[in-house]
């Protein structure tokens, strides 16, 4: 008796010989298996049949994979009782007696519930009356100088004195805006109360790179999705992509609205809204134009205009909601800072730069790398998670038994999701 991991494929054998001599022998025809889990008496596999090893006497083999979608259990047990006739008499014996295990994080690395040890749930601990935070300029300290913790700039020991900054203003709040935006986009977002629909918009223009990703042709699993991944087979132009292979839908309204993103070719990278679809030639028409015309073999994705506008909603609202906490941390900032900065930096030298502030955190949202990481199940995400969660369920993944298995950037399994058909799905739930 052993385990096996939920989703690994089990394989087995079983030779079949003459009652009288014990001599190894072809079964009258080819034997069966079921497959039982604990004292239930219905198999949740029946009579599958096994397949007879090349050239080997009275050798047959068997293999099946206990997936969530066929009602296997984690930490259940089951038997394989396999069936054979073999001159006119028939037998039946027990091959396999197993206990379902927790699926693998990675081949042959089962996953491990560290939530206790030596019988004693591991909680989290309060270490604020255990930390120290000691006065200094040194890693882990704070400058205290002069008697206030504070930014340095040069030192400001006189509150009531303004002090000239032009010479590093700039650079300091360019650095902390571009800083705070990497890590959290409503971290500190500085005077940028009116340039909420500026940022909304340049996200709003980059769905196009998230979903742009998608260079391949789209399998079942995309497909569930609505999104169509394709080559087209005749030559274009700049406006216009025909495919007689996958674009062959009856309504000329299809494919309005959607999002096309080019994944090979000279033009590999740009995108455009569907703007017409002529099912007479199979063609799509579509703007802004292409740098330069679709040729024969260009592969390309078609993204719904319902899961592109979903993606693009997602994004501008959470940076919304980020930069609105942002304006309000700054006011509590300036509440709590000297009036002399106040009157002095805030005044003087952010307000006075608004539209530089305004371009660094654009230029940040838009070209910093993001950290990756994916959501638990059934609960809310960041927006990083979601751009990940989205690029992941899209293009790196793998389909076994109806169980598709999204993975991380390094190729390890980020989520799975369930179907509830393993041949012709029409829905999927996440699993883990």
């Amino acid at each position: 008796m052993f385990s096996i991991p939920l989703n690994n494929f089990v394989h087995f054998d079983l030779i079949t010989y003459t009652p009288s001599t014990l001599a190894a022998v072809d079964a009258d025809s080819p034997p069966v298996f079921s497959v039982f889990e604990d004292d239930t008496d219905t198999p949740l596999l029946s009579a599958v049949a096994m397949t007879k090893r090349t050239s080997l006497t009275g050798n047959y083999r068997g293999q099946f994979q206990p997936v969530v979608a066929d009602n296997f259990t984690v930490g259940s047990w089951y038997s394989v009782i396999c069936s054979a006739v073999v001159s006119g008499v028939t037998r039946k014996v027990v091959v396999l007696h197993f206990r379902l295990a927790p699926a693998e994080d990675q081949t042959a690395m089962q996953k491990v519930d560290v939530g206790a040890f030596g019988g004693l749930t591991v909680t989290g601990r309060d270490i604020g009356a255990s930390v120290l935070i000691s006065p200094g300029t040194g890693v882990g300290q704070l400058d205290t100088t002069g008697g206030r913790i504070g930014i340095d700039w040069g030192k400001v020991s006189n509150k009531a004195t303004s002090n000239d900054l032009s010479g590093t203003t700039v650079a300091l709040v360019s650095g902390n805006v571009n800083g705070n935006v990497a890590g959290s986009v409503g971290s500190v977002a500085g005077n940028v109360a009116g340039s909420v629909a500026s940022v909304s918009g340049n996200v709003g223009g980059s769905v196009a790179s998230v979903t742009g990703y998608c260079n391949l042709i789209a399998p079942t699993a995309l497909q569930a999705f609505g999104i169509l991944g394709s080559t087209a087979t005749h030559d274009g132009t700049t406006t216009t992509l025909r495919d007689t292979t996958n674009l062959t839908q009856t309504s000329s309204s299809h494919w309005l609205g959607s999002m096309i993103v080019m994944t090979g070719g000279t033009c590999a990278g740009q995108s455009a809204r569907v703007t017409g679809f002529n099912t007479s030639t199979d063609t799509l028409t579509f703007a802004p134009a292409l740098t330069t015309a679709v040729l024969t073999g260009d592969t390309f994705c078609l993204v719904p205009a319902g899961v592109a506008g979903a993606i693009q909603d997602a994004i501008a609202g959470a940076i919304t909601t980020s930069l609105a906490t942002a304006n309000s941390g700054i006011s509590d900032l300036q509440g709590r800072t000297p009036n002399a900065l106040v009157g002095g930096f805030m005044k003087a030298s952010v307000q006075g730069f608004d539209s530089t502030v305004r371009a660094a955190l654009v230029t940040a949202i838009q070209d910093t790398v993001m950290t990756e990481g994916y959501a638990a199940n059934g609960a809310t995400m960041s927006l990083a998670q979601a751009c990940y969660m989205l690029f992941s369920a899209l293009t790196e993944f793998s389909i076994a038994a109806g169980i598709v298995t999204a993975k991380k950037l390094d190729g390890t399994p980020a989520m799975t999701f369930a179907w509830d058909s393993p041949t012709t799905p029409t829905s999927s739930e996440r699993q883990t």
